[in-house]
């Protein structure tokens, strides 16, 4: 069976109810008390039928009276005014107790779970389980976890107002509807494998002599950093994979999410794993997993691709900057060897003397191949570019480049073919080694206008240059695979992004919803209107306020300061209390801590097998707790176990269950849990109000034999980075990892979508790095309030909202005119992307990545731009003008950075994220460490409230300003060294409301 722990199945909570919980879910209504006097007798009769309608009311089923809170039965026996102790709920008969259940479904118009007679066949027919049954098979055809499927079950049986079933039935249903699918599924794609497939399929788990291990394996490699012979090896394993064949054709009918489900599975298995499966799941999940790795063989050839072509303009333009301090001795060297060559035919005329006397000065000048390069240098500096300088770096990997784009057969993504022409010539060359070719009417709109007087070698365009050409055509094609101008067939996250979205016949009818949730006009003119008057006010409001600022000034020369404030100063009252508190935490184990918050939240049980099956292992619970400290602390499974004083834990044990039975997503639930449960504590009230969060990234160490790993400029050293997005009150919301190379604003926006908690902003600062006008506009079109905190933001372009519109303090700020028609002309297109992203089509960090390259083709990337600059430029007036904005912004992003260090803290076993190569293993890492360091909130949280309270009972006066000034993030009192022991019979104290209520809260302990 499921754990029920990680459905949704109703449950009456472990804690203590709030006494506002009891007021707002047990209190009877006055329809309900008119009920209960019109059809029950009796003080004992009310209060037992009073029990099970409110119970049945919050759960949807009648639960044993068993199960039923104290807290709850005393609650309505206040309402009842019921003052006899000895008055206590029970039934002397069954009948007593199931008669009611009829009355109480009647009374609340619930379809009871049971058989009822069809009036017309006279037959006995099940609703509920017709209907649950139903909707478990469609749910089945895109989820494969049982628990999900449960959920989607329990949500339609409300919104159709049934009684739910036990759980068991549920489960049972469930699983049946899956197995039925999934089989389907597997039969349908053994069916159309053939013999000679079949039998590579068999191959890949034989153990062919001289190799140790299977090609099964094979499946499962992962890239290696962009070298030539990287290069090839990832080159003859792609070739590899693509000999199984087109598996796409196989899995045609499979909805995209069941595929990843599938191949996700199969990859968490060994070899050895797949023995005692029958042969069309066996077949069918190698296939998904040939299927998976050969798209993602695709993303790696692309990325090593455009992070070579990178790789060569970077060490061309540090050569180009290095030339610059010797351009002097550079320029006398090719001085003497051209008056060398003067001398010769000064003092010689015959034209075989001349050349033989010529080649000689050459000779002693270095050669014409270093005089060359010489010459390109100087070109180079002439031409104020680093272009001239890129062969050197070009050739050697030439012919490896040119291997690679035949293989990939790129496209474009629009109607501009000029690229994809050029890229033909140049394959179609690829063995003239001649300097110059003809000019067969060659377009060269694809390039930049300095590539253009390269590639042309005389102002006639008869000819042009072999080597310039194939060197702009790599170089273009790089920035258009970055910015999904050109696309891969059969790659994932190279693919033609475009045919994700939903068509605009789709969108339309959920236009008018989507548009009146987020408060955005429903049609393209109001759309304009409505953002050219909120910036024309915004601009106004701060020309006319600009005499009144003291901290924003505006020189003669037009440049625009703002001026430092000083922070806020902690009272002796702030400072006393935060002393109190720190020197009265108790003393506790990092391990216990987690433990601890098992047993408020039970985290741990959000985890289990990938394949959906039931977990097969001996408490689970304490497997998982211990995985998560294994790698949230990066000590690894090998030295966890080493330290980790429990029976039956080894370092195979700890991996096989981090790869067997945890995942991303199942991290981000557990997360949720922890995230929840801190929330009703109202210390952490007086940190914000849920509605903001900020957004940063660390660096990261990682294994540099990889594809992943790059040097990252403002850190200095190679790895990548861990991005967090943290609420106002301190805990971690959601974290992800991220390449080096990637910009670390595309994942600002997913986090929220993504976000499941109750904590919900809708308010994200960031620095510098979290922003461009592209994220501005996608955050607007989601109702997300960005406001970052942007370094050398006076280098940033304002916008007016008219042509010649003056301002009389503020006017040298702008530097251009929105673009009002491109916004109106593509707001069809702006809101297709934002509801196909609404809709789970694609993502809007790979969104992101895409409009975050330059495209003059791409006209989505103009259309963002424009909107983004808009958006970008009203909060731009906003944050000069507003200096309590500033200092909110500062708060919250200083309060990330503080959990950066708690990252440091709790991640002491290695400086390296993990050891693997695998960026999903890097995510879960990442993960690991925020899971940690929230149960580390969480009982920091507990003991602080509990702390307080006491110094109340004591006397003292707690402000509101004081506790603003504390922090959860204390580690002091905390042990991370030694030998660990979990304990999972030891249950944490007890946690109930205070008795008192101080000023603006009340206290839980």
């Amino acid at each position: 069976m499921s754990s029920i722990e990680r459905t949704a199945y109703p449950r009456f909570s472990t804690r203590t109810l709030k006494q506002s919980e009891l007021d707002e879910f047990y209190s009877l209504t006055p329809d309900e008390r008119h009920h209960l006097e019109q059809n029950v007798r009796g003080d004992l009769m009310q209060l037992n039928y009073a029990i099970q309608l409110k119970s049945f009311q919050r759960l949807g089923y009648f639960p044993a009276s068993k199960n039923i809170p104290t807290a709850v039965i005393d609650h309505l026996k206040k309402c009842f005014r019921f003052t006899d102790p000895a008055l206590t709920p029970h039934y002397e008969h069954n009948r007593t107790k199931y008669r009611p259940q009829e009355s109480i479904c009647n009374f609340l118009k619930i379809t009871r779970w049971g058989k009822v007679n069809n009036r017309k066949t006279g037959e006995a027919v099940h609703p509920g389980r017709k209907l649950a049954v139903n909707v478990a098979w469609k749910a089945a055809q895109t989820m494969n976890n049982p628990p999900d499927i449960i959920n989607v079950i329990i949500e339609e049986l409300v919104h159709n107002r049934y009684e739910l079933p036990s759980f068991g039935v549920l489960d049972r249903i469930a699983r049946h509807a899956r197995a039925s699918v999934n089989r389907a599924i597997f039969r349908q794609i053994h069916s159309q494998i053939d013999k000679d497939l079949m039998k590579k399929l068999d191959e890949l788990f034989v153990i062919k002599s001289g190799v140790a291990r299977t090609s099964y394996n094979a499946l499962k490699r992962l890239p290696k950093n962009p070298t030539i012979s990287h290069f090839k090896e990832l080159i003859t394993h792609h070739d590899w994979l693509l000999s199984f064949g087109d598996t796409g054709s196989y899995l045609k009918n499979i909805t995209k999410i069941k595929l990843q489900q599938f191949s996700a599975e199969a990859k968490s298995f060994d070899a050895s794993d797949y023995k005692n499966m029958n042969d069309s799941r066996r077949v069918a999940l190698i296939i998904c997993l040939i299927h998976q790795a050969q798209r993602r063989a695709k993303d790696s050839l692309a990325i090593m691709y455009c992070r070579t072509i990178a790789k060569m303009h970077h060490r061309a333009a540090e050569k180009f900057r290095e030339m610059r301090d010797d351009r002097e001795d550079t320029t006398q060297h090719l001085l003497g060897a051209f008056n060398d060559v003067l001398i010769v035919c000064k003092q010689h005329t015959a034209f075989d003397d001349i050349g033989r006397n010529v080649a000689v000065a050459v000779e002693e000048h270095g050669g014409a191949d270093s005089l060359h390069a010489d010459c390109a240098k100087m070109l180079a500096l002439s031409n104020n570019s680093y272009l001239p300088l890129l062969w050197e770096y070009f050739a050697p990997k030439r012919s490896i480049l040119m291997k690679l784009i035949r293989i990939l057969k790129v496209q474009t993504a629009s109607n501009d073919y000029s690229l994809i022409d050029a890229l033909g010539i140049v394959l179609t060359n690829a063995d003239n080694f001649q300097e110059l070719l003809e000019n067969n009417e060659l377009d060269a709109s694809f390039t930049s206008e300095k590539w253009k007087n390269l590639i042309y070698t005389d102002s006639e365009k008869s000819s042009v240059s072999r080597r310039y050409f194939e060197m702009a055509v790599f170089s273009a094609l790089a920035d258009e695979l970055k910015s999904g101008d050109v696309f891969i067939m059969g790659a994932e996250t190279y693919a033609d992004y475009r045919g994700e979205l939903l068509s605009w016949d789709t969108c339309q009818p959920l236009l008018a919803d989507y548009c009146r949730e987020v408060g955005l006009p429903l049609n393209a003119k109001e759309f304009v209107k409505q953002l050219r008057d909120n910036l024309k006010k915004k601009a106004r409001a701060v020309d006319a306020g600009y005499p009144d600022q003291s901290s924003f000034v505006i020189d003669e020369k037009g440049k625009p300061t703002l001026k430092k404030y000083a922070a806020k100063k902690r009272s002796q009252q702030a400072i006393w209390l935060a002393n109190e508190i720190g020197s009265r935490m108790p003393e506790r184990r990092l391990l216990d801590i987690m433990c601890n918050a098992h047993h408020y939240t039970e985290w741990a049980h959000q985890f289990g097998p990938i394949s959906g099956y039931d977990a097969k292992i001996s408490n689970p619970a304490d497997r998982y707790i211990l995985t998560n400290f294994a790698y949230g602390t990066r000590m690894g499974p090998t030295e966890a176990a080493r330290h980790i004083k429990h029976e039956d834990v080894t370092a195979h044990m700890l991996s096989w269950v981090n790869h067997r039975h945890i995942t991303p997503a199942l991290l981000d639930i557990a997360m949720v849990k922890l995230i929840n449960y801190y929330g009703t504590f109202e210390i952490v009230s007086a940190w914000g109000d849920g509605k903001s969060c900020g957004a940063d990234g660390t660096i990261c160490y990682i294994r540099e034999e990889n594809l992943i790993s790059e040097f990252h400029l403002r850190y200095g050293h190679r790895g990548g980075i861990a991005y967090h997005h943290v609420s106002d009150q301190y805990i971690a919301l959601f974290s992800t990892f991220i390449p080096c190379g990637v910009w670390e604003a595309v994942e600002i926006i997913e986090a929220l979508l993504k976000n499941q908690s109750e904590n919900k902003p809708d308010t994200i600062h960031a620095d510098t790095q979290g922003q461009s006008a592209v994220v501005f506009a996608l955050a607007y079109l989601f109702g997300i309030k960005l406001m970052p905190r942007i370094r050398n933001w006076q280098d940033l372009k304002f916008f007016r909202p008219e042509k010649g519109k003056k301002y009389h303090n503020i006017g040298s700020l702008f530097d251009d005119v929105a673009d009002w028609s491109l916004i109106e002309t593509h707001w069809p297109d702006l809101m297709q992307v934002a509801l196909s992203i609404r809709a789970g089509k694609l993502s809007s960090s790979m969104l992101l990545r895409k409009l975050g390259t330059y495209s003059r083709k791409n006209r989505l990337f103009r259309a963002f731009q424009a909107l983004g600059h808009v958006i970008r430029t009203q909060y731009l007036l906003e944050y000069i003008s507003n200096m309590e904005l500033r200092q909110t912004i500062t708060a919250t992003t200083n309060k990330v950075e503080q959990y950066n260090q708690l990252c440091d803290w709790t991640s002491f076993g290695s400086t390296e994220l993990v050891a693997s190569n695998d960026d999903t293993e890097m995510e879960k890492a990442v993960k690991y460490t925020d899971l940690i360091n929230n149960c580390i909130m969480l009982q920091n949280v507990i003991d602080m409230s509990d702390i307080i309270h006491q110094l109340t009972q004591e006397g003292a006066e707690i402000r509101e300003e004081d506790i603003a000034f504390l922090s959860p993030y204390i580690t002091k009192h905390i042990k991370r060294y030694g030998d660990y022991l979990i304990d999972m019979k030891r249950v944490p104290a007890f946690i109930a409301n205070a008795s008192r209520t101080l000023g603006f809260v009340q206290w839980r302990r």
